[in-house]
């Protein structure tokens, strides 16, 4: 499993997979931020990404301690953080450190949630900061006013339909709920109880390193189990089941049932129109598809480390992908972590690109 400053490890490329196209968006470590035309930006270690109704990019760019938007015109600028490492202050979003942001996501009413480090903010379409979940300690969440609990290395973010914002708290191996009116609660997992997952109710059930989180337009709730090498699914009524790999069970992946295909490190998660799920696995070097009747196919990436190249997406290397987005119109969006770069994948296998030079 790869994390900040270390390279993921390649796995043995898979074969058989049918071809898309792949593009350069993002990326390089000199530090080039914007505002101004995406292709001239620079990323440093992006590892979150998300897509608004309009369309627009929004990147976790860890490293640089900002978050980025690319609008459909291909135009980058920072809309929270100041570029410098630091605790955050609530108000303009842009005059505000960050530790060191993670994953994004984005409501119906355009709100921006991100994770950093240590808590989740939320910013406005206004461009107002403010922390919703998270006191700034490391220790097990307690139920109740979610900006009165500690987190432990939350790592993903998701928000449905309803306003209900999901946290993968990482290091205390359980997947939060924060509701509207900002009260916390566990939905999955047993808190500093790591384990194998128990099909059943999710709230019962261990988890090891949850990583990610995605809702489906259903209300399922999708968790990244890094640990357990395993992506699951909570239902509404808090059932909790695996869709895609082997709990206890790492390696490349295989064509056909998800469940019967081995995951190595699940990460990022995303959910299209149809249902199918997108799986960034950086120890892979790949990014897998599960359609919604749980076929496992990879649409990007050929199990090599190593920059990417223009053409067939599962022709090219990448190196330690960690986020999935994809917008309405199915372009599939990848943060592609230690290449520090974002690339796209179209549905029609076209190459367009968003933001960055490369490293």
């Amino acid at each position: 499993m790869s994390s900040a400053g270390t390279t993921a490890q390649p796995a043995r490329g898979p074969t058989g997979a049918s071809l898309g196209t792949l593009s350069l968006p993002a990326g390089r470590l000199v530090r080039n931020i914007g505002p101004g035309p995406a292709r001239k930006a620079s990323l440093y270690y992006p590892t979150g990404v998300a897509v608004n109704a309009r369309g627009d990019l929004f990147i976790a760019d860890m490293d640089n301690y900002v978050v980025e938007e690319v609008t459909p015109a291909g135009r980058l600028s920072v809309v929270a953080g100041d570029g410098k490492e630091g605790t955050p202050t609530p108000g303009r979003a842009t005059r505000s450190r960050l530790v060191g942001p993670y994953a994004v996501a984005v409501d119906a009413h355009g709100d921006l949630f991100v994770v950093d480090t240590y808590v989740v903010e939320k910013v406005t379409p206004a461009g107002r900061l403010s922390v919703v979940a998270g006191n700034g300690n490391q220790g097990p969440p307690k139920p109740g006013p979610a900006t009165k609990s500690d987190l432990y290395q939350p790592h993903g973010v998701a928000v449905n339909a309803h306003g209900d914002l999901f946290i993968a708290d990482e290091w205390n191996d359980v997947v939060e709920e924060v509701t509207p009116s900002g009260r916390l609660s566990v939905v999955a997992g047993v808190a500093d109880k790591q384990g194998r997952p128990t099909p059943g109710r999710a709230a019962r059930s261990k988890l090891y390193l949850p990583t990610a989180v995605a809702v489906d337009t259903h209300g399922d709730l999708f968790v990244s189990d890094s640990g357990n090498y395993v992506v699951e699914k909570i239902t509404p009524a808090g059932k909790l089941s695996v869709v895609a790999g082997m709990a206890g069970r790492r390696g490349p992946p295989t064509l056909g049932p998800a469940t019967r295909s081995e995951l190595n490190a699940p990460y990022g998660l995303a959910l299209d129109a149809r249902g199918d799920l997108f799986i960034a696995d950086p120890n892979s070097e790949l990014v897998e598809e599960v359609t919604s009747a749980g076929r496992l196919s990879w649409v990007a990436g050929r199990g090599q480390a190593g920059p990417p190249m223009p053409g067939p997406a599962i022709a090219s290397d990448l190196d330690g992908p960690e986020g999935v987005a994809v917008n309405a119109h199915g372009d599939l969006f990848i943060a592609d972590t230690d290449n520090n770069l974002v690339e796209e994948v179209t549905p029609a296998g076209k190459l367009s690109v968003f933001a960055g030079i490369g490293r």
